[in-house]
């Protein structure tokens, strides 16, 4: 089902993409799980919070508009974008779902860009444009022959 070469010796491109795929992952799952372990995350007086990153991108962020009517309710949207951030590095992980993992993962990606790091100067210093585009050969790709849930499910025969 998985083989790393196919019998005209190309590989799939799934396999080239194993190491994108480990590092964001590994990453988005660390992010999320770091988010819920931290108290301070959820917290409205603390200047790491959630509370506070959305205040600052109501002054900042090109979607000012929108993230402002998030503030009154930002420990509930830090749970969100932390459980988000789990969901997605298990199931690219996994293999589960992945074009569905990795859209999801462009769409909190390019959310961070615009309120987080939209100003960074130069661009290419803010992590978030580059975590979007990193999403994108998995959105196209999805699994594309390594292993993956998504994969050894549908090799399954029917119940």
């Amino acid at each position: 089902m998985w083989t790393i070469t196919r019998p005209d010796g190309t590989v799939p491109t799934g396999w080239m993409l194993i190491p994108l795929r480990a590092f964001l992952g590994v990453t988005f799952t660390f992010a999320g799980f770091q988010k819920l372990a931290d108290p301070q995350f959820f917290k409205s007086s603390s200047p790491t919070s959630i509370h506070a990153q959305l205040v600052g991108a109501t002054h900042l962020s090109p979607i000012h508009g929108l993230i402002s009517h998030l503030v009154p309710i930002a420990p509930a949207v830090g749970l969100v974008i932390a459980l988000g951030e789990v969901a997605i590095g298990l199931g690219v992980l996994a293999g589960l779902w992945m074009r569905v993992a990795a859209v999801a993962g462009m769409a909190l990606s390019v959310g961070l860009f615009l309120t987080v790091s939209f100003h960074s100067s130069p661009y290419f210093t803010g992590s978030d444009i580059v975590f979007f585009f990193a999403w994108t050969p998995l959105a196209l790709a999805g699994a594309a022959g390594a292993p993956a849930l998504d994969t050894w499910l549908a090799g399954q025969p029917a119940a």
